[in-house]
Order: structure tokens, then sequence, then C-alpha cells
């Protein structure tokens, strides 16, 4: 019995083997706009960020919540990553035609973690559905700070009975 509860253990951690080395992180971004960024692991290799940003450019604040695919190059630590997901704005600027667009938002970037710290660079070209640009653009630099890593998993491959 006592190997089964191993082996299961076993069996689920390898699941998250070669994903990210954190499950949550939260931070700025800054580049084209400035706001908040929220990255939560919810499969191997894949995440949501939820992205809440005010534009220097125009009077408006964005909503953006993108599913990201992470592909790791030399440790799970350097990811290059791609997504796509949805976004709302408010804009606030007096023109009928460019009030509360509404669109596809896609990404594409890469990120390192470093201790508790993972940055990342991307490009996030959007279309939107209603108001007006039709094609926007952005890029941003994230600085987010590792709230729950996934080192858990260390603790429990060290526990193991054939580990030792």
């Amino acid at each position: 019995m006592k190997k089964i509860v191993y082996i299961s253990i076993f069996v689920f951690n390898t699941f998250y083997l070669s994903a990210q080395s954190y499950k949550t992180a939260l931070g700025l971004r800054v580049g084209t706009e400035f706001g908040f960024t929220l990255q939560q692991k919810v499969l191997k290799r894949t995440t949501l960020e939820g992205i809440l940003q005010s534009s220097f450019k125009r009077q408006e604040f964005q909503l953006s919540v993108i599913a990201e695919r992470h592909f790791p190059l030399a440790s799970k630590r350097l990811n290059v990553y791609s997504g796509l997901g949805l976004h709302k704005a408010w804009r606030y600027d007096g023109d009928s035609t460019n009030v509360n667009p509404v669109g596809v938002t896609a990404i594409i970037g890469a990120e390192i973690t470093v201790g508790r710290f993972n940055i990342s660079y991307d490009f996030k070209p959007a279309i939107n559905f209603r108001g007006r640009p039709i094609f926007d653009s952005q890029t941003g630099i994230s600085i987010r700070y590792i709230l729950i890593r996934d080192r858990w998993i260390d603790r429990v491959k060290k526990k193991l009975p054939w580990k030792k």
C-alpha cells in the first residue's frame, strides 16, 4: 500500500516537470502601457495571465485575460511563451467610435526566473471587434514576485524511498 502511495505521488508530480518554476506570480508591467500582471499556472507549461493596465497614449484602462503556453529553453527557469486571450477596454476620450473596445489579444515573449523574481519581455498585438483602432499592439517588460513556488515538488521527491 505504501508503494502505491509513493508511485501515485511520483506520477502526479511528473505532470509538473519541465514547466515553469512557479505557480503564482504578481507584479508590474511597464512598456507602451503601465499596469499590473498576475500569472497563475493552471496546467503543465500553461498559465493564465491577467493584465490590468492604463495607456500612456490614450485615456484608457484595459483588462486582458490570456492563456499562455510556455516552452522551456535551457531549464524551467528560462522560457519562451505564446498565447491568446480576450481584452476589454474603457476609454474616456469623448469619441463615440472609441468607446469601450473589445477584442482578441495575442502574446509572444520570453521570461527568466531568478530567485523569487520572474522577468519577462513580450509583444502583445490586439484586434478590436468593437471600438477603434481596429489593430493595436503593445510591448512590455514585466517584473513579478513569485508568491507560490513549485518547490514542494522537490520536497516530496526527496522523501521518496528509492531516491536515497
